[in-house]
């Protein structure tokens, strides 16, 4: 069963629908569209009606669920929910999560042979088709890129109007079909250089702020840059807790990396939620810096709360693991080691979340994909738009421009 949503068009004679799909993989498009419908064009909504739906494995649809509850999945995981700090952590990370991929193969028994993007592209077709559609008109956003151009492979007499943006190109995510990949999926997409680049502007231009602009300026890019490493070496040695919550070096490292995806530079953060865009994370840093060294930081107050909203219904990573450890490839769970040396070196130490907690769990993921697509690429097609930013902050531009080249008939906007 699948879930789905329609923002019904404005205008007295609709010229058809698009459909959306916001990436994940298994973002709730039930849940996205209507989060995303006041940035689409009036012109848009006035022609068109705008469907998402929730993919299979996901959100309201028939979803993957590992365990009863998100109280329940976190205490599962408990400190191994975020990336291993030291070797000693890394091999008892790895056993959490080999345990994890068999309580989820145990809890959802055929489903998860059955989640691939493959399948989502057929469902797709399936909805495009129920709609009385000729040709699938698509936006898709980060891996919903790659939804579309599997869609396109597919079926690609059906293509109407697609505009993939945030590319995540399909050699990459698929390494071509081939198994034992040397690089993990988002190292092969260079998501860790992205994101070291997005840290990199953060302290930079935090720096050439006031601290009334930036919270966590210390005046100067480079002042800034050492006041972030100084945190980062305080935290190694212990937690900090602020307002009751204990934060360490590796939850701190975690957040800043979701928020700085959030590229909204200074603007007002959303009120309650300090770690949220960029003003967020510079707010919450003060506050972790300002606490330090501080005895008396554990005292009752305001906590300082995690990125993610507690106030979805319960999804739980697995919902994206099992699209990624379905038909991405994974280097064994033993090379992780050395390419978290290889992050550290080319991307520092805001790599290690995309590293651990998004690749890592498929290097011992228990199933595979029974329809899986991986090329070729190069079907005739209407012209598809590509677009992709210089400033991406977990896709670099050279994704979308792999994109644009591994396609037939592309047009890459930059």
């Amino acid at each position: 069963r699948l879930a789905v949503v329609e923002h019904v068009a404005t205008g007295p004679a609709p010229r058809g629908v698009i459909f959306f799909n916001p990436g994940g993989p298994g973002g709730p498009g039930t849940v996205e569209l209507p989060a995303y419908i006041g940035f689409w064009p009036k012109e848009l909504l006035r022609e068109y009606d705008i469907v998402s739906w929730d993919p299979r494995g996901s959100g309201a649809s028939t979803a993957v669920k590992c365990f009863p509850s998100a109280a329940a999945e976190s205490a599962f995981l408990g400190q191994y929910a975020v990336f291993p700090v030291g070797r000693g952590q890394q091999g008892a990370y790895i056993r959490r999560w080999r345990e994890f991929g068999k309580i989820c193969a145990a809890r959802n028994g055929a489903l998860l042979r059955h989640v691939s993007t493959a399948d989502t592209a057929r469902d797709l077709n399936l909805l495009r088709q129920a709609l009385g559609q000729a040709k699938l008109n698509y936006l898709g956003i980060s891996y919903g890129t790659f939804l579309g151009a599997t869609y396109a492979n597919l079926f690609p007499r059906r293509v109407g109007r697609l505009v993939l943006d945030g590319n995540v190109p399909p050699e990459a995510w698929t390494h071509g079909g081939r198994p034992n990949p040397r690089l993990s999926t988002y190292l092969r997409l260079g998501s860790d250089k992205a994101a070291a680049r997005t840290l990199a502007a953060f302290l930079r231009i935090c720096g050439q702020r006031s601290i009334q602009a930036c919270a966590f300026s210390a005046g100067s890019p480079a002042a800034t840059r050492a006041k972030w490493d100084a945190l980062l070496a305080r935290l190694r040695r212990a937690p900090i807790t602020v307002g009751g919550t204990a934060f360490t070096y590796a939850e701190v490292v975690t957040e800043v990396s979701f928020s700085l995806a959030f590229v909204q530079p200074f603007s007002t953060p959303v009120p309650g939620n300090n770690f949220l865009g960029w003003s967020g994370a510079a707010q919450g840093l003060q506050q972790l810096w300002t606490v330090r060294n501080d005895k008396a930081s554990a005292r009752p107050g305001t906590p300082v709360p995690a990125a993610v909203a507690a106030a979805q219904p319960y999804g739980g990573v697995e919902q994206g693991l099992a699209v990624q450890c379905d038909e991405a490839p994974s280097p064994a769970a033993s090379a992780y080691a050395g390419l978290q040396r290889l992050v550290l070196r080319r991307s520092g130490v805001i790599g290690l979340p995309d590293l651990w907690s998004l690749d890592e769990p498929c290097a011992t993921w228990p199933v595979r994909g029974q329809d899986t697509y991986s090329g070729p690429w190069n079907a005739r097609t209407s012209p598809i738009l590509v677009i992709g930013n210089t400033g991406d902050p977990f896709i670099p531009l050279r994704d979308a421009v792999a994109m644009n080249r591994q396609l037939a008939n592309a047009r890459l906007l930059t």
